[in-house]
């Protein structure tokens, strides 16, 4: 597992350059997604919180507030992507690459109308919300880029 959110933000602006800080954490989102359904654990332990543009992770906006363009090496020394397995760093660059032509308010609004159908339910767990949202997501055209290895089959848990 990553140490943090930031570690997986920090390879992700390694991958992608220079991004809007909605698209690094719909990124770092979708990562954490497809890390969960696959492997049934989190890819890092930090949660995300529904926010009116969709998933923030907090620890991670705490790093960017203010910015609307982030590149490499703006978190400063919080991250560091040398930690990340190579079966980590391939479903991170699967997801980039994927949602490369995305743009951040694209995701917002995919991932965002998932969450908002079920943010009001109390069975569902944060798990469950990260699940469902990925689920509803994986329809999307940028999601069947994706290598067929990397995502989950509907209707598997």
């Amino acid at each position: 597992m990553a140490r943090s959110v930031v570690d997986v933000a920090t390879y992700i602006l390694e991958r992608t350059d220079t991004i809007t800080t909605m698209k690094l954490q719909k990124l770092a989102f979708y990562s954490q997604a497809l890390h969960l359904v696959n492997n049934g654990t989190p890819l890092f332990p930090e949660d995300f919180q529904a926010w009116r543009g969709g998933p923030v992770a907090p620890e991670l906006y705490a790093l960017h507030r203010g910015k609307f363009l982030i590149r490499p090496g703006e978190l400063g020394n919080a991250g560091t992507s040398e930690g990340l397995t190579e079966e980590e760093r391939t479903l991170i660059a699967a997801v980039c690459g994927a949602m490369s032509e995305a743009t951040g308010a694209d995701l917002s609004q995919r991932t965002h109308a998932a969450l908002i159908q079920h943010t009001t339910a109390p069975e569902y767990s944060r798990r469950h919300l990260v699940e469902i949202s990925v689920r509803a997501s994986l329809n999307a055209p940028t999601f069947q880029q994706l290598s067929p290895d990397l995502v989950f089959q509907q209707g598997q848990g």
